[in-house]
């Protein structure tokens, strides 16, 4: 999946970086939310969570102000601050 952060007019749009060494398909997760993973995307579950998914005063992806990251290391910041991500 790939997730993009936009500002809240959604007249910028960028995709996330990834730490460095990420590959296709590495895991992304947030501390305190590491349930098992899932074969696909289960909609319902994302459309429960989807407007808590947004990034923070700087710049950095959050769900819940939990940092997202990889097992490679946090997701860096993007140039959206306090915006969407979807």
């Amino acid at each position: 999946m790939v997730y993009c952060a936009s500002n809240k007019e959604h007249t910028e749009v960028v995709l996330l970086p990834v730490p460095e060494g990420s590959q296709p398909g590495d895991r992304v997760f947030c501390e305190g939310f590491e349930g098992p993973a899932e074969a696909s995307v289960n909609t319902k579950r994302y459309n429960r969570v989807a407007d808590k998914l947004q990034t923070n005063e700087d710049g950095v992806p959050v769900y819940e102000g939990a940092v997202w990251r990889t097992e490679k290391g946090e997701i860096p910041p993007t140039r959206i601050k306090n915006g969407n991500v979807a």
